[in-house]
């Protein structure tokens, strides 16, 4: 698994990441991903981060 980072933007006290998730499953399959990281933070530390990324339908 390989993660490359798209972009980070900051504001505020919050936060987004996008990036592109690739790899290869246990099954051998490839597999490219984008997703992204909301982030919030309060007194400086991290209050939440959520993630979400697109799974292709098979």
């Amino acid at each position: 698994m390989h993660w490359e980072t798209v972009y980070d933007h900051v504001y505020g006290d919050n936060a987004v990441s996008v990036w592109i998730v690739t790899g290869t499953t246990a099954e051998g399959e490839k597999l490219e991903h984008r997703g992204c990281d909301l982030w919030e933070f309060r007194g400086g530390l991290v209050w939440r981060k959520d993630t979400y990324w697109k799974w292709p339908r098979t």
